[in-house]
């Protein structure tokens, strides 16, 4: 036992060793430890033996994490873990020893107002639950807080004072004089710094307020929120410490001096999307998306569009049920023999899966096989009569007539360019036999047949020489994703989904609860896009919404089934839906 205590240690102190962590791993077996079964199974890409270690894993750390909402495992190792604050104190001491790399996301209670708007704010009861919870997080590798308020800046303070992490991410307030917070004197340094701010325009104030937290913390990596502007790349770069900078989706003054920096001395790394968006280390990514997620965002409702004669069909699967709406309108409903996986519109009308990984087109009266596969079938694309097929085992196609089946396991496929593209671990294989490095695990594709969109973990990019940054989203959300023309649609979240039509962003916010016959957590399942541009976001538990540029449609229910009603905002407006 001492010998594995002395590896954690090690491994926190050189993250991104990955020898040290196959040494852990094998210390782990020899232990009877069920994270060296994961980390094993991940380092030999057994994807069988992951399943099985995956479940044990997850349950030790909700059983020693009370509260947590999200968790990220990479080769055996707990990454990331976010919870309430209040809920921090219920961890037993300790803890974070046994979880080197464990970065937690807190998130500190929210500040309500009263009847003249001014904040209702008790500083003492922050600091009492502050300090609880300073106990149980004692270890901890790394902290993050976003989203606070300045009133809340002197309980972070001491917090971060008290627990000195290696990795700390903050999202800098505006305090009440509109100027960003400063880093205290008393912080000590860190190995890696994450800010998140607005940027105020092209002069880009906060250079200097970047200088000052690099002065202060000192670290050896910088990862800075997409969108950010930094205007004097040179200065930034004088801060000898620095060994990483991750700039993925900021605007630069110089990439020249980026480069010229990155190639001056060993070791040095940027990511950045017209550079390199590789990992610099696949042990450990600190600013990343490796490793498992938990809960999974697995959903059973699918949802895809189907040309009609003069106006757009929409249909939806729940399980052994599928729909057919004429835009809003319910038009036909109809039950298969299992439960579908997967589905997609063709010019015959729907195509799905089910979970024996049989492939049907049909409609309201009629099922003609297709083709069985390995199950699970997990997506389905068509293109005209052609079809392409991402199961278990790899990849089917059929194009022109041929179909052929590819036994070679990739972790997503989509149609672009009259070929297939295959996403190989962080790695896109373009049909011309190029290959795109997007720098995180990708997890889903999409495609209209000429452009090509991909989720990395918490990051949506167009994958293109060099790829595109769209957009984030929260890694408890669904993988919902859908192109079409000139509009690109995904689930930011449980609640919330993005349209992006041109260079214009839409956002739709859901109410946490769907409401009628039994009140149900609010959750969305999937999108699609209509050939009128309109999209289809499909609930979980019931029906779906329309999101048109002209605004939104709720689809009717079917005879029989629930009445359901929500409230969202959409286009800057507040509506209901089915009051």
């Amino acid at each position: 036992m001492e010998h594995v205590q002395t590896l954690l240690e090690r491994v926190r102190q050189a993250p991104t060793d990955r020898g040290l962590r196959d040494v852990l791993a094998d210390a782990w077996l020899e232990a009877g430890d069920i994270r060296g079964a994961l980390a094993a199974a991940e380092r030999d890409g057994d994807r069988a033996a992951v399943a099985r270690a995956w479940e044990p894993c997850v349950d030790r750390l909700r059983a020693a994490l009370p509260g947590a909402t999200l968790l990220r495992v990479h080769r055996g190792l707990l990454t990331h873990v976010e919870l309430p604050l209040e809920s921090a104190a219920e961890i037993a001491p300790g803890f974070f020893a046994t979880e080197p790399l464990a970065t937690v996301r807190l998130a500190l209670p929210s500040i309500e107002t009263d009847d003249d708007d001014q904040p209702i704010f008790d500083p003492q009861g922050l600091q009492r639950l502050v300090e609880a919870a300073a106990a149980s997080l004692v270890g901890l590798f790394g902290l993050q807080l976003t989203g606070f308020s300045p009133l809340q800046w002197p309980a972070v303070t001491w917090l971060v004072e008290q627990l000195q992490p290696r990795l700390l991410s903050l999202g800098l307030p505006v305090d009440e004089l509109e100027k960003r917070l400063q880093p205290p004197p008393t912080w000590s340094p860190v190995w890696a710094l994450q800010l998140q701010y607005w940027t105020s325009g092209a002069d880009a104030p906060e250079d200097a307020l970047l200088r000052a937290w690099l002065q202060q913390l000192d670290p050896a990596r910088l990862a800075l929120d997409p969108m950010s502007v930094v205007a004097d790349v040179d200065a930034l770069l004088q801060h000898p410490s620095l060994q990483h900078l991750d700039l993925r989706g900021v605007s630069v003054s110089s990439l020249h001096a980026l480069t010229s920096w990155r190639d001056a001395a060993p070791g040095r790394s940027v990511r950045h999307e017209a550079l390199d968006l590789a990992c610099p280390s696949a042990a450990h990514d600190p600013f990343g998306d490796l490793g498992r997620v938990w809960p999974s965002a697995t959903r059973e409702a699918r949802a895809c569009a189907v040309a009609g004669d003069s106006e757009p069909r929409h249909v939806i699967a729940r399980g052994t049920r599928l729909t057919q709406h004429r835009v809003d309108h319910p038009e036909w409903e109809r039950s298969v023999d299992a439960a579908v996986t997967a589905l997609a519109g063709s010019e015959a009308g729907p195509v799905w899966a089910d979970d024996g990984g049989a492939v049907v087109v049909g409609g309201r009266n009629h099922a003609i096989p297709v083709v069985t596969l390995p199950p699970p079938v997990r997506r389905l694309q068509a293109q005209g009569d052609d079809l392409l097929a991402h199961h278990a085992a790899g990849w089917w196609i059929r194009q022109d007539g041929a179909h052929t089946d590819h036994r070679d396991p990739v972790d997503a496929v989509a149609w672009v360019g009259g070929g297939v593209a295959l996403a190989r671990g962080t790695a896109v294989h373009l049909p011309d036999g190029t290959v795109q490095e997007l720098g995180a695990p990708i997890l889903a594709l999409a495609s209209d047949g000429a452009r090509l969109v991909a989720v990395t973990g918490t990051w949506l990019w167009e994958v293109a020489s060099p790829p595109r940054l769209l957009g984030r989203r929260q890694a408890a959300g669904p993988v919902a994703l859908a192109v079409r023309d000139d509009v690109v649609a995904w689930a930011q979240s449980n609640t919330q989904v993005r349209i992006l039509r041109g260079t214009e962003i839409t956002d739709a916010y859901y109410s946490g609860y769907m409401f009628g016959g039994r009140d149900l957590p609010f959750l969305v399942s999937d999108v699609a896009i209509n050939d009128e541009g309109g999209v289809l976001v499909a609930f979980e538990h019931g029906t779906a919404n329309l999101l048109r540029p002209e605004g939104a449609l709720k689809l009717d229910e079917f005879e029989g089934e629930p009445q359901r009603s929500w409230l969202f905002i959409y286009q800057g407006q507040v509506l209901t839906a089915g009051f």
